[in-house]
Order: C-alpha cells, then sequence, then structure tokens
C-alpha cells in the first residue's frame, strides 16, 4: 500500500490480527451462552423470588441485558404467533453480545497492556538518563 510503508501501519497484518481475535471471541462466546442459557436460566415468566440475593439478583441483570436483543424481538413476533423463534432469538442474541464483549475485553486489554508498554519504555529512558 502506497503511503502507509514508513508510518508503521500494516493493513493486511492487522486485518489478519482482527480476524483471529474475531474468531477467539466467537468461540469463547458458546460455553458463556450455554452457561447464561441451559446452566442459569433467568426465569421470564415468573421472576425473581423476594428474598433473591444480590448475586442472583446481578446475575439476572446481566442476563437481561445480554438477551435484551431477542426478547424486544420476541416482545415484535408475539403478535404474529412466531413463537416458534422464542428460543433460536434469545440464543443468538446472547451468544452475539457475548461474542461483542469479549471482543470489546480482548481489544481494551490489548489497549491497557499498549499504554503500559509506553510509560514503562518511558520511565525506562528517563532511568537511564
Amino acid at each position: 500500500m502506497k503511503g502507509f510503508e514508513g508510518r508503521g501501519l500494516h493493513l493486511p497484518h492487522t486485518i489478519a490480527a482482527m480476524a483471529k481475535r474475531i474468531v477467539i471471541a466467537l468461540i469463547l462466546a458458546v460455553p458463556i451462552e450455554y452457561v447464561n442459557i441451559y446452566v442459569f436460566p433467568f426465569p421470564i415468566d415468573v421472576g425473581l423470588a423476594p428474598g433473591a440475593g444480590p448475586v442472583a439478583q446481578i446475575w439476572s441483570a446481566v442476563w437481561g441485558i445480554l438477551h435484551a436483543p431477542g426478547l424486544i424481538l420476541n416482545s415484535r413476533l408475539d403478535p404474529y404467533d412466531h413463537l416458534h423463534l422464542f428460543f433460536p432469538a434469545l440464543l443468538l442474541s446472547g451468544y452475539l453480545d457475548s461474542a461483542l464483549l469479549i471482543f470489546g475485553g480482548i481489544y481494551a486489554f490489548l489497549g491497557i497492556r499498549r499504554v503500559v508498554r509506553r510509560v514503562s519504555a518511558r520511565r525506562s529512558a528517563d532511568l537511564r538518563g
């Protein structure tokens, strides 16, 4: 690519690295969504018990946020008798949201690591004189 040679921007390498991180996020989202749907399902029909502890309340809030697109889609499809799409919509919306959160977490970690390296490089350069 003309014009990017001296600036340290290697576009094909960047795209390959991003694709690798996307695949990692998609793979890691599978067990998270499995736990979300099958192990700790939120009782949509009855809600939480009155004496539910803080962990259950936090977990239900996370579940609701992760599956909000599927819940909204299901509320739109309900009048049209598309109830057979309820579970797949919840599963897909939670899976995609989990993958996006993992992908964002990967980039946040890489950004923090980059900042720490820059700061430590400046400090070591200052100590050397």
